[in-house]
């Protein structure tokens, strides 16, 4: 069959498919991501929505005392708001927040002004507790006469070891310059040892901080004929200890009867009555002890008519609570002047966060299509190296072959890179194989044409046996047809 010197149409092979993928579809894979993302939404809100309960271990100190009348009356509140607390009696104060700092409890309502501990946290100040001083009948007089220098050489009960009582006790007498074992003698007698003593076994004087009326001070009013007599240096000391505060106990707080007690308003040290919690005590536990506190009938039920939030916090003498915080800012509207402000400085930022990312999206971009403009360019170097030869006289048969190898090698290396991944985008894979086909189908028409051209030129000068062969050796000695 007579071949012709025409070059013949190339047709642009088909872009082979991308090999399977072990994975789903992205249509797949999103609608599965979607999904799980509505049921992990739906069981957190389910989680978030059902009746939570909180235990909480607390104190209030000795179980005689007001304080823990008070916390009694807030557990029950508390209690409808699924907080459920539990007693631990303590000493004191200072024991309450030993063991709240060691994790043993986990609130408490203690004394203020001594100070705090490790992992403490302060929650709300309830109100202030004056500190009472009482002495025998006997010694009334000389004490109203001359202060607390009239108890020198006298037993002096400064409540139990560990009690908030004792420190601001201590603070009270060393202010006087009077100190335990050289002015007078120390005792430390719980309030269920005070309730069970013969006058004669008291105590001369005894101190003890509580909210008006304190139990304890009724006994010994009503019972033994104790009387509470001022410290008269209390506005002096609490200039000198921030935490402590000149307070009164109006006249009669006590009772009329058989004496008035006190028969006069008294000038006193008062603290305030903290409640505190561990740092580790959930928010929302935190905020539902302030609900009971402030919300509900606590003040009524506790006889605590001055009891207010806005002042809960107002003078922390410890860390706050992060609930406690998020108590009082409840109210506080989304979108303030801090935010907005806070908004606006980080505007700059937010740009050059969108212009770094358009900056790396394009990298990216370019990245895929690195590969592709190497081969290309090679395509385009085979062809020009052609159109060379096609401008000789008599064009290089054996190097249009070896050129057309070239490219066909060319083509099997970059179809392989794209199968396994490292070629990405269909369209320039498109356009390379359309590059390829046409340079190949331009290198194809060049040797046919120039084989046809040595045919006839052999057909009439040389026999037609010589001719053969030496057309065989010369097209074999090429390297073949070729791909």
């Amino acid at each position: 069959m007579q071949e012709t010197n025409q070059p013949t149409p190339t047709e642009t092979p088909p872009v082979p498919p991308l090999r399977r993928s072990a994975f789903a579809p992205p249509g797949v894979l999103y609608a599965s991501g979607a999904v799980i993302a509505i049921l992990l939404t739906t069981a957190l809100f389910w989680w978030n929505s059902r009746p939570q309960t909180y235990p909480l271990r607390m104190t209030a100190g000795d179980k005689l005392g007001r304080r823990h009348d008070i916390a009694q009356v807030l557990a029950r509140d508390v209690r409808r708001r699924g907080v459920r607390v539990s007693f631990t009696e303590t000493s004191g104060s200072s024991e309450a927040l030993e063991m709240i700092s060691e994790g043993k409890l986990d609130c408490a309502l203690i004394q203020g002004g001594i100070g705090t501990q490790p992992h403490v946290r302060q929650v709300a100040s309830i109100t202030q507790e004056p500190l009472h001083l009482l002495v025998k009948r006997e010694l009334g007089t000389a004490v109203n006469a001359r202060g607390l220098l009239a108890l020198r050489g006298k037993r002096v009960n400064l409540s139990t070891r560990g009690s908030g009582t004792r420190r601001i006790a201590t603070i009270a007498l060393g202010f006087a310059d009077l100190h335990a074992g050289r002015d007078f003698e120390d005792e430390d007698i719980s309030y269920k040892e005070l309730e069970s003593r013969a006058y004669i076994h008291l105590p001369d004087a005894l101190f003890t901080v509580s909210l008006i009326p304190s139990p304890v001070v009724e006994r010994l009013v009503h019972r033994h004929g104790y009387v509470l007599v001022s410290i008269p240096f209390a506005r002096a000391l609490s200039l000198r200890q921030p935490t402590l505060h000149e307070v009164t106990i109006p006249a009669f707080a006590y009772g009329v009867t058989p004496a008035p007690t006190p028969p006069t308003q008294i000038t006193t040290i008062g603290t305030q009555l903290l409640l505190v919690a561990r740092d580790s005590v959930p928010d929302e536990a935190v905020k539902r002890l302030l609900e009971g506190t402030f919300a509900g009938d606590f003040a009524r039920d506790a006889t605590l008519p001055g009891l207010t939030e806005a002042g809960s916090l107002s003078s922390p003498e410890m860390p706050i609570h992060l609930g406690a915080i998020a108590y009082r800012d409840r109210n506080e509207p989304v979108v303030t002047s801090d935010l907005v402000q806070g908004l606006e400085d980080g505007k700059s930022f937010v740009i050059s966060i969108l212009v770094a990312i358009y900056f790396v999206y394009r990298w990216w971009r370019q990245r895929r299509y690195s590969g592709f403009d190497v081969y290309m360019g090679e395509v385009t170097r085979i062809e020009r190296s052609a159109l060379a030869l096609e401008a000789e006289a008599t064009p290089n048969v054996h190097e249009l072959m070896r050129l057309r190898n070239e490219l066909g090698e060319m083509k099997t290396n970059a179809l392989e890179k794209y199968t396994r991944g490292e070629l990405k985008s269909e369209e320039l894979m498109s356009a390379f194989l359309t590059h390829v086909a046409d340079v190949r189908g331009y290198l194809s028409a060049l040797i046919l044409a120039e084989r046809e051209r040595l045919s006839e030129m052999s057909r009439d000068t040389i026999p037609d046996a010589e001719q053969s062969a030496r057309f065989r050796a010369q097209w074999e000695g090429g390297g073949g047809v070729g791909r």
